[in-house]
């Protein structure tokens, strides 16, 4: 598979994973803006995850910093 080919893939899974989030939380989580879902992607294939960026995003969103760190293991 070539590397355009992963990066959708893992996209989809991102926002797959994240309509599940919300739909625990009864759909009141915001949705992760396209910039924060390509620092996650950006984050997946570097294999680095900072945990300012993490911490960036979850108080963007309201979301617990661990909630974006199980997107992010779960893309993998």
């Amino acid at each position: 598979m070539n590397r355009d080919g992963e990066i959708e893939k893992l996209q989809a899974r991102i926002r797959y994973l994240e309509n599940q989030l919300q739909a625990r939380h009864g759909g009141r989580k915001p949705t992760l803006s396209d910039d924060d879902v390509t620092k996650i992607l950006q984050m997946y294939l570097s294999s680095e995850t900072p945990t300012a960026t993490v911490r960036e995003i979850s108080h963007k969103y309201q979301m617990s910093e661990r909630t974006i760190w199980r997107i992010i293991k779960k893309s993998k």
